[in-house]
């Protein structure tokens, strides 16, 4: 017989019948929407994580498309003055290679979405690859992926939760960018209409998707986020290239249709171009997404799908010491980042000669080169147009090097280091050395490959200028690498945003030169003070300054760096 439960004390509430019991207060036993979809919780917080990044480059995007329409009115405000501005830039392929082919210049809404382009394309690309390597390789690196499958769902589902969170910042940004797009068209009657702002804003997350799906890819190919950044950046601009190529040179021109920015391009929002690329794009997009989301079903968690071998025949190579640990951790990026600018000086060298004929023809550039005090050297003043792209790459490798050995830090790896008769200061002077000489050997890598390539078709471009317009743009980003290292001493987590950000102020400001009437503003750029070398001399001045600057932050940055503790991400 089975026994009753005891009565209830006086006051005592009685106890709830059979196996029931009072729910503890803030618990829920039902059925919630993350319990049904394990894979929202994932998305949220991907979403969470990249919105605000993205809402701010949509602004960013919105207001530079904004700023470029009040620029064109202000500087060219008659059709006569944009008629001169179109023959002009129809004949400088330095200026079809980085923005594209202008179609309709001689319009507003054609030079917007001429300027506008490689902005989009460099910023979104850089941006979304940062976020996603941190969202997804990063958390992984981190060891904090591990707990998050813990739970009630797969490696797969998960990648697909992360790659619906990262497509809702896209959204995000889109939106940014299409409501100041749509103020700024209807800001000036005639310029264009409500939806082609909307197309406009579209053509805007070209880089930011491609981007993002080179980055998830990388992200389940190798094994750690460096690398990672390393192969999404360098198939992203592998992309640009290819484009600048078939928009420089006729014969290949069929290269627009292999590559996706071509696509992107032949978008020409705003002027009326061909919405049919769209197809193509958002095929390669949904393709690669895909293709990552498959990936990471397929590997190991903590691992890429290109496996690393846990034994291997030992190579003690470089190993006898800090320097040589330094160079070896380092020696393959260096030389991806050596191919590169040597294909892209080589492909400007080549250019240089016919370039120039055609170009010298126009005034505008002609009194641009007499600006320079340059007017009878139409070669080495196209060649030091270009060469404004290799003071950006060098800027940006400087970032990149002080990003990674703040990783070293941040993933545990300077521990193994420090235990160690050495002494943080040493450590970090060795890498600082590293990185500068990789920065030299760039600078003289595409100064030579320029040279090459010139002499080849008859240049005639000195060999000693060269090697000066080489070094040129090492001192600006020796700067930069330095602000990075004092970031590192005392705000180790903002080592990204400080580099890049710098790079990012300076950049806007140089490409909207024409429209900034402040002198203030102008002098906060970086690049304002390189000199279009081998065109004129180099501000051996300047490189002064900006090499003890430099020196200045890293030192300070060394001495915040032995005072703090370590810290992880």
């Amino acid at each position: 017989m089975k026994a009753k439960p005891p009565a209830p004390e006086p006051g005592e509430a009685p106890e709830p019948a059979g196996d029931a019991r009072a729910p503890e207060p803030g618990r829920n036993d039902g059925p919630s929407p993350a319990g049904r979809f394990p894979q929202l919780v994932v998305a949220g917080f991907t979403f969470r994580r990249s919105f605000r990044g993205a809402l701010l480059w949509g602004i960013v995007f919105g207001l530079f498309v904004y700023i470029n329409v009040a620029g064109i009115i202000a500087t060219y405000p008659n059709p006569q003055t944009r008629q001169e501005v179109a023959r002009t830039l129809g004949t400088n392929p330095g200026l079809h290679a980085f923005y594209g082919q202008p179609v309709k210049v001689d319009t507003i809404s054609g030079y917007v979405s001429w300027r506008t382009s490689t902005g989009f394309v460099l910023f979104g690309g850089i941006w979304a690859i940062l976020t996603v390597t941190r969202l997804l390789r990063g958390e992984e690196d981190a060891g904090r992926w591990e707990l998050l499958l813990s739970g009630r769902t797969t490696r797969r589902r998960a990648a697909a939760g992360a790659a619906t969170g990262l497509g809702g910042s896209l959204v995000v940004l889109y939106i940014g960018t299409a409501v100041l797009s749509v103020v700024s068209g209807l800001a000036v009657t005639g310029a264009w209409s409500a939806v082609s702002g909307f197309y406009l804003a579209l053509a805007a997350m070209g880089g930011a998707s491609l981007g993002m799906v080179l980055a998830m890819i990388a992200s389940q190919l190798l094994p750690n986020r460096r690398a990672a950044i390393a192969l999404a950046s360098a198939a992203l601009g592998a992309m640009f290239l290819a484009r600048a190529v078939a928009d420089t040179i006729d014969s290949v021109s069929w290269l627009k249709w292999a590559t996706p920015l071509g696509w992107v391009e032949q978008l020409h929002p705003l002027v009326g171009g061909q919405p049919a690329a769209i197809i193509p794009w958002a095929g390669i997009v949904l393709l690669l997404a895909g293709l990552a989301v498959f990936l990471a079903g397929r590997r190991d968690i903590d691992s890429g799908f290109i496996p690393s071998h846990d034994t291997a025949p030992p190579h003690t190579r470089l190993l006898g010491g800090l320097l040589g640990l330094n160079i070896r951790s380092s020696r393959l990026t260096l030389v991806g980042w050596m191919l590169g600018t040597a294909v892209w000086s080589a492909i400007f060298g080549v250019l240089a000669k016919t370039a120039a004929e055609v170009v010298s023809q126009s005034s505008a550039f002609s009194s641009f080169l007499g600006n320079l005090g340059a007017r009878s050297r139409a070669v080495e003043g196209f060649i030091g147009f270009t060469f404004f792209f290799i003071v950006i790459l060098l800027a940006v490798y400087a970032a990149s090097q002080a990003i990674a050995t703040r990783e070293e830090e941040a993933r545990g790896y300077l521990d193994n280091l420090l235990v160690r008769p050495l002494g943080r200061g040493r450590w970090l002077a060795g890498r600082l050395a590293v990185s500068t000489a990789g920065l030299v050997a760039l600078g003289l890598t595409a100064a030579l490959a320029a040279w090459i390539a010139a002499s080849a078709e008859g240049a005639g471009v000195g060999f000693v200028k060269m090697l000066a317009a080489g070094l040129n743009p090492v001192a600006p980003a020796l700067f930069i690498l330095g602000l990075g290292t004092l970031a590192h001493g005392v705000m180790p987590r903002s080592v990204a945003y400080v580099t890049f950000g710098v790079i990012s102020w300076s950049f806007l400001v140089e490409m909207l030169g024409s429209v900034i009437n402040s002198r203030f503003i102008i002098d906060l750029s970086v690049f304002h003070y390189v000199a279009l070398a081998p065109a004129v001399d180099v501000d051996w001045k300047n490189t002064a300054i900006f090499i003890v600057l430099g020196l200045g932050a890293a030192i300070l940055g060394g001495a915040g760096f032995r005072r703090r503790d370590l810290a992880g991400e």
